[in-house]
């Protein structure tokens, strides 16, 4: 099952989590997939994407990219909405305003405690892909297992 912590504000993987409980599928039975990156705003209805003016200047920027504090807090809050860990976490794309090395550590801790069982990423380019795949080799972290592109 894949999902994203902003589809629908939360409420898809709120329906994956019920889903599971409801049907008592076995957890070893399916691979749930989710991305990080945009702000998530559980206030705004329905498919809209969280904007800045649904935040106050310093919510909307500690809400968003991939800094240590945005990732942890919304794959928390990811887990949380699932009822259990995240098989492969992708991060959207690449954050600019993030250190490379930081994103890495982050992503690291997230396997290591328990969270996601993998790391992934989407939407950025090979050579970007490949100095965060050399990041984590340097520092023994956990590495990408996927990498989910966009065709233009």
């Amino acid at each position: 099952m894949g999902s994203m912590d902003v589809y629908s504000n939360g409420k898809s993987e709120e329906l994956i989590g019920k889903f599971i409980k409801k049907f008592n599928i076995p957890r070893d039975r399916i691979v749930i997939l989710s991305k990080v990156f945009f702000p998530v705003d559980p206030q705004t209805p329905g498919f809209s994407l969280a904007t800045r003016d649904n935040f106050p200047v310093l919510d909307y920027y500690n809400s968003q990219g991939l800094s240590r504090k945005h990732v942890l807090q919304a794959v928390q809050n990811s887990v949380e909405r699932l009822g259990t860990y995240i098989d492969v976490l992708q991060v959207h794309r690449l954050d600019k305003d993030t250190p490379k090395k930081e994103i890495m550590k982050t992503l690291n801790d997230v396997v290591d405690q328990g969270l996601a069982r993998y790391i992934g990423a989407s939407s950025m380019k090979a050579t970007e892909l490949a100095q965060l795949q050399f990041i984590a080799e340097q520092n023994h972290w956990h590495k990408f297992i996927s990498m989910q592109t966009i065709i233009i």
